[in-house]
């Protein structure tokens, strides 16, 4: 204390610090370029590794400087570019300087920003300039891409650390806020690999777990997921170095984002496959319905032979009865079979119309003319036949009863009509969803003359009964009134039906295959981006909109989305958005996004094996599938059944 007196010797003390701070400076700079160093060359190599470029360097700083090694890292990185012809080998220093000027022109049209380098840097080794190209080239390639917040782009670190935040979000002690001490001890780390897989790393089974054994572990899950191992165990137990952590991170990033693409075909093929089981389930009851019916109406047809007819008066009556017993259980039975197989038909066309495929077909001979031709005939034949008896049993009231007759005869005409045209709807020449409903409103306000013709034939059914008059003798008509009365209750069922199936459709295909939980999610993804609070996003919160729901895509196709779905003044409101995202996830079964998908999950092959069509859609839906398509190599001709499914 008597020596801090004298002021020369307070300056030596205070020079002797200031010489101490600097040296440590120096010396965790020293370190960061270290870590830097090996990082960046193992970044490198695996780049070679993906490119298969059948080489390996030692270190940045030394391998660098005949130009070769760059040459070929930015082959691996935009493969599109030309192949160079360059010195190989270079022993000389011209030959070297001529390498490293055709690999600094491959940095430049690669749009890497080089500040402060040059090749006579790389050649001799300088260190501090060559770490800098090398993260010149990382963040262009690998970091700089990615979407960050606010409208122009500043730094795809941005980007990278707001996708860290979300895919961490809720973790016990996990806060990403930066690429340095928010990763120390490897619990971030854990966090972002559970969240994508989590039968590799158990987080609430590491978190008890020391710093090393977390970094482990998730070194390894990750090595098995095919991400280069770029950092020690060191690195993320004391962080230093940034833009380390970053180029590793970035590789996460890559990986992960194409997990997002994967489910969203996945959804897609599993909503097909749900669809198409759906289908097939609908035509195979078709089918076998109106092969029963059909068989069903020949074999009636044979019973109805008027020339079996006796004369005799109690055989007469017991025919009679028999007849009348057939048209209220047997004959309405098989009616309202026809009337499902209509219904039927008309779902399975409305199923194919909003998957946008091909109508469907019957097979020869099972069309709904077949029926209704059959059934012509055997109404025919049925008035025939119930005439020919009742003529024997009762010629003389006919005149009594014509007034009910031609109101019976109208009002059967006027519903069978009626009838006709409701299931008639969903047909290829009935229209859209929406003028299909318009039908429907048209027939139920036409519905009100029926209704009084209706009552007036009740009316009529009621007075002759109390006069003794049986309606069953009356020779102008075939339709008894409690025959019409279930008629009419037949059409308003099948009105009631055609409307419900014609609403759920409608509410479908405005929906286009969107669930409420996925448009929660856009609404959301909307608010959390749209930083001004304005209701309108600009291209870099639409862009941050897409990272934020796992939607990968190039700034062409994201200034191409955004400018296509904007509004007339330049505005994307949250409408506008969803309907983007909607046609994004819409799995209608459009046969490009069937094929598309049955591509993916195929791995690019001409044919798709079992296992890879059940991962797709389901088993039981895989099941059905595999039934219509046809083989191929070792497994399934999905191209074929696409092209038959949805027309060449």
């Amino acid at each position: 204390s008597h020596l801090l007196g004298f002021p020369k010797f307070r300056s030596f003390v205070f020079l002797g610090f200031c010489t101490m701070l600097d040296q440590h400076r120096k010396q965790l700079q020293e370190l960061v370029d270290r870590k830097q160093c090996a990082t960046f060359t193992k970044w490198v190599n695996a780049q070679y590794t993906k490119g298969k470029e059948g080489m390996q360097i030692t270190t940045i700083e030394k391998d660098l400087s005949d130009g070769i090694a760059l040459i070929r890292l930015m082959k691996c990185l935009t493969p599109d570019q030309k192949n160079p012809t360059y010195n190989r080998p270079a022993t000389l220093q011209p030959q070297k300087l001529n390498n490293l000027d055709i690999a600094f022109q491959l940095i430049a049209k690669a749009g890497v920003r080089i500040l402060g380098v040059g090749t006579e840097d790389v050649l001799r080794g300088d260190m501090k300039l060559i770490l800098g190209l090398m993260w010149a080239i990382i963040y262009a390639i690998q970091i700089g891409r990615i979407p960050a917040e606010s409208g122009a782009r500043k730094s795809g670190a941005d980007g990278l650390l707001l996708w860290c935040q979300k895919n961490t979000a809720g973790y016990e002690n996990v806060l990403v806020k930066d690429f340095s001490s928010s990763w120390k001890g490897g619990l971030a780390l854990a966090a972002l690999i559970n969240k994508f897989h989590p039968e590799l790393v158990s987080f609430d089974g590491v978190k008890q777990e020391k710093p090393e054994s977390v970094i482990n572990t998730c070194f390894g899950a990750a090595e098995t997921l095919g991400i280069p191992k770029l950092l020690e165990v060191d690195d993320l137990l004391t962080p230093v170095d940034e833009k380390s952590i970053m180029t590793y991170i970035s590789e996460y990033f890559i990986l992960f984002s194409k997990k997002g693409e994967a489910d969203m075909q996945r959804r897609r093929i599993k909503a097909f496959g749900q669809y198409q089981s759906n289908l097939l389930r609908m035509i195979s009851e078709y089918k076998h319905k109106m092969t029963a019916e059909l068989e069903w109406g020949n074999s009636k047809k044979a019973d109805m032979d008027s020339s079996s007819i006796v004369k005799n008066f109690l055989e007469i009556k017991a025919k009679l009865d028999a007849h009348n017993e057939y048209r209220k259980t047997e004959k309405r039975e098989h009616l309202t079979i026809k009337n499902e197989l209509d219904v039927l038909l008309s779902n399975i066309q409305m199923t194919c119309q909003l998957q946008k495929r091909l109508p469907f077909q019957p097979p020869a001979g099972l069309s709904p003319e077949d029926l209704n031709l059959l059934w012509q005939h055997i109404d025919k034949l049925d008035g025939e036949y119930y005439t020919a008896l009742r003529e024997l049993y009762q010629r003389e009231r006919a005149a009594a009863c014509r007034e009910y007759a031609t109101g019976a005869n109208d009002l059967y005409k006027k519903m069978s009509q009626k009838l006709a045209k409701v299931n008639e709807l969903g047909s290829d020449n009935t229209g859209t969803l929406a003028e299909q409903m318009g039908v429907i409103s048209q027939v139920e306000g036409e519905l009100a003359e029926e209704r009084a013709l209706y009552d007036r034939v009740s009316l009529l059914a009621d007075q002759l009964h109390r006069g003794q008059v049986n309606i069953d003798d009356i020779a102008d008509t075939s339709h008894q009134w409690d025959e019409l009365e279930w008629q009419m209750q037949a059409l308003l069922s099948a009105i009631e039906k055609k409307k419900g199936a014609l609403q759920a459709a409608m509410e479908a295909e405005k929906k286009g295959g969107v669930t409420s939980e996925m448009l929660e999610e856009c609404q959301q993804i909307f608010r959390k981006f749209d930083y001004d609070t304005d209701g309108n996003l600009t291209l870099g919160e639409f862009q941050n909109c897409l990272m934020g729901l796992g939607i990968a895509a190039s700034d062409e196709e994201v200034q191409a989305s955004y400018k296509q779905h904007t509004s007339p003044d330049g505005l994307m409101l949250l409408d506008d958005f969803i309907k983007f995202i909607t046609s994004v996830w819409t799995d209608t079964g459009a046969k490009e996004q069937v094929l598309e998908g049955l591509r993916f999950f195929a791995k690019n092959k001409e044919f798709i094996t079992k296992e890879e069509l059940e991962s797709a859609m389901g088993a039981e839906a895989a099941e059905a599938v595999i039934k219509e398509m046809p083989a191929k190599e070792t497994g399934y001709d999905y191209k074929a059944y696409v092209a038959s499914t949805y027309g060449s």
